[in-house]
């Protein structure tokens, strides 16, 4: 949503839902409008309240002296020369039930002129607060029609609401203020017109009275709040073009009247309404004479002709238009009515100490139609619990006017008054109690057709009430429980409670040896027929076992083992009665109270409890036709199976069944008794009513059964007698049943098995199981056709067999077969598969027979190894295994196929060619094996069943690796495939790195004065050939004396160890070690070692150590060596370098 400061209004259509549509808004919502026009257009408008009659007011202007289009253009800041503009203001429109009213419609309109790609703009209020979160919801639209974003909109959005909500109360409080200070002469309260607002449509501010607080406040008036959406201001708001223009309507706002005119006499009536809207003249009053500064009143009277919230008006009728408006609301009531006075504690605190406060706490009302008539006056006493309320409490007597009974739309909860007692110092300790009184003065006897609610108990016990109180725990519909849920009349029925101590002692149950009788629970029952317990007494039927634990004060007793009761009824007992459970039955405890130990059923459920009559519940429980298929023209024993359902406690003699029978032309018999008349048992018994039938059609038939159909049996349910499912019964034509009825193998090894390739034969064994000999016909046509299924699917065979089978005869049908392979087959057999021949059963037609077969001959590879030679790449590595077959029969020779494969880390694999070719044809790589083309083979027999295998395998040179060789065999026969494949790892390795030591250069101190203290060590490093470009070395220096290191004794110092970073491979890098003269005198050999802890794999490994010449210190003289000489034995970066670059270079060719 987009504002402009100075939006373009040519040709613009506003649609403008005016705030006047809200109900009850004040007249003076409109008075910015009024000033638009002439005098009679404003006095038109200004007295109207609805959009609707100012829209026609100004339409009904055109013969005034200001045009319409004048006042649009006023309205909206439209230059005049923009005639073609258009305004449209959606108003009064009673939103759907989905909320589609004033907003959606605007939008809607707005959205399809846009779409007519008319230049459309909208101007919509501001959702009100009230609406919002109520039943209208939002102002922004709904649904496809909405402006966004609707939460922010909806939601006090930019605050223009709060400050003219504001702005509106601060100039009540500044009218009010005024009235108060008397500032304006003539002024008086009842003269204010200005109400106040709120946001929220509060129905119980609409009409209320101020200043009630007396002199220190405001004075006495009646006024209300509005919505503030009602406000002038906010009309205001939305007409202004300026801040000047802002601050004289605002000026010219009315807030009230005053008596005073400016002529000396004021001649007008005064008229009263039945409704708001001055439709209703109810009456006038006679022409009143007032001057400057006069008031007066006077009565008028009006008959309201509904009940409920009404809203009536009054106006001043000078010059025949009203002014001056005055409303209010009045609940009005039926002439005639009651009004039912009721009165209730709702108090939790039953214990208090002398001086302590006690709030007294009661709920009351009238449950009527009407208000009382005379005043109703509150009573409140506090006495001891067996006295008359004599002691009255305060505040009462609390006396009101009159009590009304709640609006429709009150809150449900009642009203409630609070008290706050002293309960005395000087009451002795006991049960005390409160009593309250609603119209104790009996002032509305005549309306109030209910004196008992009138008055409430509420017992409390000060300081030490150490009696107690025993009762039935009242637990609402818990209270007395029985079981079952729904007794019947001649079965025992059990009732459970719990049992509560209320008052402030324990309740001590006799001991063993006292006299007196027991603290046990009596079940009492009382007849009550057809609902009328009148003239019935209670009478004992049982009790509970004796209660054996103290029960303490405020405690709860539940065991329904110690205080279940039980009542065995008899079957003649059916009926209604009242139960009731009687604490302490034998009175051997003293209480507080002895007149609450009772608790009856009707009290807990309203109702009576009920014994139900014993009755059976007949149900069809089955039809049965009987086993197998059902054939034409064959009687059969039809079965129909009566039982009851779990409701049935009475067996139902004299049981009368019926069937009904529909054939498949859909003609259907009469219900037909069947059988005898029967006694039906309980379920789960059963009986069996038969009918014998004859089928005489070919088809389908549908069985109907019904119990006891003609009612004579009164049972729990009798609507379901009848059978509750579909039962049909299909008759088929007599026909041959050909059946499959096994499928055998031989021959078979000792344990059962298939032996593979050994000559087999299946054979089915094929009967005729139907009800009919098959036609010499239908036997030209009996085929077997025989399947493997697994572990491949093949057609075997399929056999004619040409033999007309008669009933119960079989015939045996063999085919050759052989066993390929060590498998589970399945072995299928199919007779009549084309369906040639009319069965009584077509998908019976088929069986197997699942069985293993299994040979002993096994192939194997073992003793997989490979030459190791050094392990570096480009060498040969022979590869050795040995190949056979394991248990092979004495006959016949038998094929092992073998492959060679080699898997590297880097994914190099390949499979080795086992076999070369030349002109003449195709040979073994290796010994021991034979090829065909390109696969290798070996052809064993029981005498030749292993070969030793030595295949020559040279790895690339290229390349470092960790090799997996493999070796996999693979026979037609081959019942162990575990042995199959053998595996052998080997690293081969293609290293070119290598380091050097090229020289050691050493500083002997003479005749140089600065080397006097220390020497220093010039370690020259060479990386003359490698993988990598660079590499991190470290690099040590030893020291030792000349002849130790002659002798090979240890050195005397080791200087700590330096890297050297970065070296690039073909160069040299020179590194210093500084040592610290520790003998002046003697001869020293220093060692230099590159990676002395073998960190770098290396091709050389012995050329990592290089010793300095003997350098002697001291007055000894040293001998001066050339510079190549002093550093060390080892040439300068040699031969090897430019060797190992050519071989760089020639492999670069080489991969190009």
């Amino acid at each position: 949503m987009r504002f402009a400061d100075e939006p373009e209004l040519t040709k613009t259509l506003y649609l403008t839902p005016n705030h006047s549509d809200h109900s009850r808004s004040n007249a003076a919502t409109f008075l910015p409008w009024v000033s638009l026009g002439p005098s009679d257009l404003r006095y038109a408008i200004s007295w109207s309240r609805s959009s609707r009659v100012i829209l026609s007011c100004i339409k009904g202007c055109a013969n005034l002296s200001s045009s319409i289009t004048d006042i649009y253009a006023y309205i909206l800041n439209i230059k005049k020369n923009n005639n073609d503009s258009k305004l449209v203001v959606v108003t009064a429109i009673t939103p759907t039930p989905l909320g589609e009213g004033k907003s959606t419609t605007a939008i809607g309109l707005t959205q399809g002129l846009g779409k007519l790609n008319k230049n459309v703009a909208l101007t919509i209020r501001q959702p009100s607060l009230g609406p919002v979160f109520g039943h209208k919801g939002g102002g922004t639209g709904g649904g496809k029609a909405t402006v966004e974003p609707a939460v922010d909109i909806n939601l006090h959005f930019n605050g223009d609401f709060h400050a003219m909500e504001s702005a509106h109360n601060l100039l009540a409080a500044m009218v009010d203020n005024n009235v108060y200070r008397s500032a304006i002469s003539d002024f008086l309260p009842e003269n204010v017109t200005w109400r106040r607002v709120t946001d929220a449509e509060d129905r119980s501010l609409r009409s209320i009275v101020t200043g009630i607080g007396g002199s220190s406040t405001s004075p006495l008036r009646t006024t209300g709040f509005d919505i503030s959406s009602a406000s002038e201001i906010m009309a205001i708001l939305a007409l202004t073009d300026s801040y000047e223009d802002l601050r004289e309507r605002l000026g010219n706002i009315v807030v009230g009247w005053k008596n005073s005119g400016d002529t000396d006499s004021y001649d007008a009536t005064v008229r009263l309404f039945s409704d708001c809207d001055q439709d209703n003249l109810e009456d006038e009053s006679q022409t009143i004479t007032m001057g400057p500064g006069e008031s007066g009143s006077v009565t008028l009277s009006i008959t309201f002709t509904g009940t409920g919230e009404q809203c009536y008006s009054a106006t001043i009728n000078y010059d025949s238009i009203d002014y001056g408006e005055f409303e209010n609301y009045i609940m009005v009531e039926p002439e005639t009515g009651e009004a039912d006075l009721w009165i209730s504690f709702d108090m939790d605190q039953n214990q208090a100490a002398q001086g302590e406060d006690v709030s007294v706490i009661f709920e009351y009302g009238i449950e009527g139609d009407v208000s009382t008539l005379n005043p109703v006056t509150f009573m409140g006493y506090f006495d001891l619990v067996d006295d008359d309320p004599t002691n009255s409490i305060e505040p009462t007597p609390l006396t009101f006017d009159f009590l009304s009974p709640p609006p429709e739309d009150a809150p449900p909860e009642p009203e409630r008054m609070e008290w706050i007692f002293t309960v005395p110092t000087d009451v002795n300790d006991g049960l005390h109690k409160f009593t309250v009184f609603i119209d104790s003065e009996e002032n509305n006897t005549d309306e109030d057709p209910d004196w008992d609610n009138n008055m409430d108990i509420f017992e409390i016990c000060i300081g030490d009430c150490s009696e107690p109180d025993l009762q039935v725990w009242d637990n609402g519909i818990d209270s007395i429980r029985c079981q079952p849920l729904d007794p019947v009349a001649g079965t025992i029925v059990s009732f459970m409670y719990s049992v509560e101590n209320i008052g402030e002692g324990d309740a001590e149950p006799p001991g063993p040896f006292d006299e007196g009788g027991d603290l046990v629970m009596h079940l009492e029952v009382m007849k009550c027929p057809e609902d009328d317990c009148t003239d019935q007494n209670w009478a004992y039927v049982n009790n509970s076992n004796r209660l054996r634990t103290p029960i303490g004060s405020g405690e709860i007793f539940s065991s329904d083992s110690v205080l279940t009761l039980n009542w065995s009824t008899d079957p003649n007992d059916s009926g209604l009665w009242n139960v009731r459970v009687y604490v302490d039955g034998e009175n051997v405890v003293d209480e507080t109270d002895e007149t609450n130990n009772a608790l009856d059923w009707f009290k807990v459920y309203d109702e009576y409890f009920e014994l139900k009559e014993q009755r059976p519940d007949l149900i069809v429980a089955a039809i049965d036709e009987g086993p197998g298929r059902v054939f034409q023209d064959d009687p059969r024993i039809i079965q129909v199976a009566i039982t009851q359902t779990e409701l049935g406690d009475k067996m139902a003699d004299d049981v009368d069944v019926f069937i009904k029978i529909r054939d498949p032309n859909l003609d259907s018999t009469d219900w037909i008794k069947i059988d005898e008349s029967k006694t039906v048992g309980f379920v789960p018994e059963t009986t069996i009513f038969e009918y014998e039938w004859t089928p005489t059609i070919l088809g389908v038939y549908e069985f109907e059964a019904w119990a006891d159909k003609e009612d004579t049996i009164l049972e729990w349910d009798e609507t379901n007698n009848q059978y509750d499912s579909d039962k049909y019964v299909e008759v088929f034509e007599k026909l041959p049943d050909l059946q499959v009825v096994s499928v055998s193998v031989s021959p078979l090894n000792d344990d059962g098995y298939g032996m593979v390739g050994v000559s087999s034969e299946v054979t089915a064994t094929i009967a005729n199981l139907g009800v009919r000999d098959m036609t010499s016909s239908e036997g030209t046509k009996l085929e077997v056709s025989f399947y493997v299924a697994a572990p491949f699917a093949a057609e075997l065979a399929t056999v004619n067999v040409n033999q007309a089978l008669t009933v119960g005869e079989s015939v045996e049908v063999s085919i050759p077969f052989k066993f390929a392979d060590n498998s589970q087959y399945r072995l299928v057999a199919k007779v009549d598969e084309d369906k040639l021949i009319a069965e009584d059963e077509e998908w019976n037609n088929e069986n197997y027979k699942n069985i293993y077969a299994v040979s002993s001959m096994d192939a194997y590879v073992s003793n997989l190894s490979v030459v190791v030679n050094d392990g570096l790449a480009g060498k040969d590595h022979p590869i050795t295994f040995e190949l056979g077959m394991a248990n092979l029969p004495a006959e016949g020779n038998y094929r092992l196929h073998f492959n060679v494969s080699i898997d590297g880390t880097f994914g190099y694999g390949e499979t080795l060619a086992l076999n070369f070719e030349n002109t003449t044809g195709s040979y073994p790589i290796g010994s021991g094996y034979q090829v065909s083309g390109p696969y290798a083979f070996i052809d064993f027999n029981a005498s030749y069943n292993h070969q030793v295998v030595e295949i020559n395998w040279i790895p690339s040179s290229d390349r470092t690796d960790d090799y997996v060789v493999s070796v996999e065999v693979s026979s037609a026969i081959n019942v162990d495939q575990s042995n199959d494949e053998a595996m052998f790892n080997i690293s081969i390795d293609k290293l070119t790195t290598n380091l050097i030591v090229e020289a050691v250069k050493v500083c002997n101190g003479n005749p140089k004065p600065d080397c006097e203290d220390s020497a220093s060590i010039k370690v020259t490093i060479g990386y003359p050939q490698g993988e990598q470009s660079q590499l991190d070395v470290n690099v040590g220096l030893e020291v030792y004396k000349a002849s130790d290191y002659a002798e090979g004794g240890a050195p005397i110092d080791v200087l700590t160890t330096k890297t050297l970073t970065g070296v690039l491979r073909g160069d040299s890098r020179p590194i210093s070690f500084t040592w610290a003269i520790k003998n002046p005198e003697g001869s020293y050999i220093f060692v230099a070692t590159v990676d002395p802890n073998n960190d770098i794999r290396e091709v050389n490994e012995v050329d990592n150590s290089y010793p300095s010449i003997e350098v002697t210190f001291g007055s000894t003289t040293t001998t001066e060596t050339e510079d190549d000489g002093a550093e060390g034995l080892l040439p300068a970066p040699s031969m090897v370098s430019a060797i190992a670059l050519l071989g760089v270079i020639a492999l670069a060719r080489r991969r190009s």
